[in-house]
């Protein structure tokens, strides 16, 4: 069973609800990239209990992300006047894609791994040929998170993974703002997204109407499958950033 927990004032938790069926993930032993070592990896195999390979996934991962957020101050540290500046540059249109009130989230799912594709809200036909350069979202928790930006495949069967952010921990809770190291290109009708390797970072709202495919198991490149996926309607406390092309190469 999947559960749920409901946050009051969007901090402190007051209950755990149950909720089911969940697509669960085929390979919880969970390979989640170069972030965690593989010599550590190796020693968590298919004879470890279950429960005891999700909670060292877990805080492999975790270690990992604190370890290289104590190495280089992550994105979201970065000075408010420079994000400011990004989103006033003379000559670049701006605008952005998500929720705008960030903490209207109250609830958080409590397993990982985690993928989230909005499917309600998507890149609009102005951003064609664009690029994603920032994103904002609330953090409920400090744990590891990353961005994606997701494509349906011309197959019907696959979503095409173009684009992520780096995986980092939040600098705080509440509203943290990421500046991308590398600017993500979009086109009409691409999806954002996020992945939560490791435990609960990102609260959302049950909202009539809202549309979400969430997938219990780690993220996979380039493609995912369709049906790895459940649609719920889960409104996550996130948003990007985006910019024109071409107004991006006149100001570079």
């Amino acid at each position: 069973m999947l559960k749920l927990t409901r946050l009051s004032h969007g901090i402190n938790r007051n209950r755990v609800l149950s909720f089911g069926p969940f697509p669960k993930s085929r390979d919880q032993s969970g390979r989640f990239g170069v972030l965690v070592p593989l010599f550590l990896e190796a020693k968590v195999d298919s004879r470890t209990p279950t429960w005891v390979r999700d909670l060292a996934i877990r805080l492999l991962w975790t270690l990992a992300a604190l370890g290289l957020a104590c190495a280089e101050p992550p994105p979201s540290e970065r000075d408010a006047d420079e994000f400011a500046h990004l989103l006033t540059q003379e000559g670049v249109y701006v605008d952005s894609v998500g929720v705008r009130n960030l903490a209207q989230g109250d609830t958080l799912v409590d397993h990982a791994p985690l993928v989230a594709i909005e499917t309600t809200v998507k890149i609009p036909s102005t951003a064609d040929g664009g690029e994603v350069f920032a994103w904002e979202f609330y953090a409920e928790e400090l744990n590891p998170v990353k961005l994606i930006i997701v494509r349906d495949h011309a197959d019907g069967e696959h979503f095409e993974i173009v684009g992520e952010s780096e995986t980092f921990v939040p600098a705080r809770t509440g509203t943290n703002r990421h500046v991308l190291r590398e600017p993500i290109p979009i086109r009409f009708k691409d999806m954002i997204g996020f992945m939560q390797p490791a435990a609960a970072t990102l609260p959302f709202r049950n909202v009539k109407g809202w549309k979400t495919l969430i997938a219990a198991r780690p993220l996979e490149r380039p493609l995912m499958r369709r049906d790895h996926f459940a649609m719920y309607g889960w409104r996550y406390s996130l948003r990007v950033f985006w910019r024109s092309a071409a107004a991006a190469e006149e100001g570079a």
